[in-house]
Formats: C-alpha cells, structure tokens, sequence
C-alpha cells in the first residue's frame, strides 16, 4: 500500500501527458491556434471547428489538472527539497487551466457577431499559455535541482529536466512572436518525454518504509499506548 502513492500519480502524470498530446492533435485543423498576430485566423478557425475547438481545450484543461497530483507524488518521492518546484508547477497549472478553457467558452457560449470580445478571450488564452510555459520551465528548473539530491533517483533524469525546463521557458516569447511559438515544437515533445519518463521511475520505486510511530497498516500510533501494549504482551 505505501507504492500507491506514487503509482496512482504516475498514473496522473501519464493521462496529462496524453490529454496534452491529444488537445494538440484536435488543434492541428485550427489555423492560427495559440500563435499571436493571427488571432482573427484563429477565431474563425475555432468557428468552423467548433467541436474540436471544444474538445481541445477540455483535453488541455483536464491535463493541466492532472499535474497537480502528479506533481504532489514526485516531490514526495524527492523530498523536501522539491517542494519550492511542486508549488511553482500547480501554480502554472491553475493559471492554464483557466486560460486553455477560453476557446470553449469562444464557440461555445459567445454570441454571433462577437468577433472582438472572441479575438480577445483568445488573447487571454495565449497569454495564459506563455506564462505556463514561463512558470512551468522554472519548476521543471527546481525539481531536477531537487532530484539531484535524491541518491535513488538516477542523475540524467535531472539532467533531462534541466534541459526541458531551460528550452520550456523560451515559449514564452509565444505571447509576442510566432518564432517562440514554434519552438514548443521542439520544446514539447522534451518536456512531455521528461513527464512521462519520471511516471516510469516513480512506478518501479520500492515501497516506502514505515514510520517507527506507525503500525504495519500506516496507522499513527501514540506511543504511550504503543508502551503499555509491549508491557501487557510480557
């Protein structure tokens, strides 16, 4: 029971990782989606797909929900030091899920005729996305600092995260020019790679030893009553 933990967020980290991949894949018909100068392309795109306009940012949203557990599990598996990064990672997850839900609220709930008030809930969204990509280089940053501590997690997997962190926070540049939005093209499937692989690590780690204060259960024990058990069995 004590691998469980890092199992089922594994398990979490793995079903962003797709959902991602997924929102990506419905947004491949969508012109102009999540790049800036082309707000207008993207809006009327969004029109005529609407339904996978609808479904990609469901697919990004829930992926973005799903790093927080994900993200929970790997600083307990790191230790205290990678609290600073786990914190920084739901924060960037928070701020684009909010944003990555705006292109459904676009064709979904927006009057026709809106074309503004559509073109500038998609900026919100883009920008949301940059700050992501700014927020969410950093943590990876700090948590392949903090997995560089951990003796039982192997040293290239920290370096791994340190690369994908560093080319990660290049997108945010998407909010100001169509270069940085096409170098998540290259900076994506690193980091995704990164997240899937640190699933696999935190799957196949041993489970954790009990604490002295708990029972083989996991149950916290008071230790006067833990004393006079042992008394009374002799």
């Amino acid at each position: 029971m004590n691998a469980e933990p890092n199992r089922v967020a594994a398990g979490c980290g793995v079903l962003s990782a797709l959902l991602s991949v997924l929102g990506v894949a419905l947004s491949l018909d969508i012109e102009g989606a999540y790049r800036p100068e082309t707000l207008d392309r993207w809006f009327y795109a969004a029109q005529q797909h609407s339904g996978a306009a609808a479904w990609s940012a469901w697919s990004f949203t829930l992926s973005m929900a799903l790093l927080v557990p994900w993200v929970s599990g790997l600083a307990r598996a790191i230790g205290p030091y990678a609290w600073p990064g786990a914190a920084l990672t739901m924060m960037a997850a928070i701020v684009n899920a909010g944003g990555s839900m705006l292109p459904f609220v676009v064709v979904t709930h927006l009057p026709h005729g809106e074309d503004v008030l559509g073109q500038t809930l998609l900026a919100i969204a883009l920008t949301a996305d940059a700050l992501f990509n700014l927020l969410w280089g950093v943590s990876m940053v700090l948590l392949s600092l903090g997995m560089a501590r951990a003796t039982h997690l192997p040293m290239w997997l920290s370096g791994w995260g340190l690369v994908a962190g560093v080319m990660t926070m290049g997108v945010v540049g998407q909010a100001w020019t169509p270069v940085a939005a096409d170098f998540l093209l290259l900076a994506g499937p690193v980091w995704l790679g990164w997240l899937v692989t640190t699933c696999a690590v935190m799957f196949r780690l041993p489970p954790r030893k009990p604490r002295a204060d708990r029972d083989p259960a996991g149950r916290k024990q008071d230790f006067p009553y833990v004393a006079r058990q042992s008394a009374s069995a002799k």
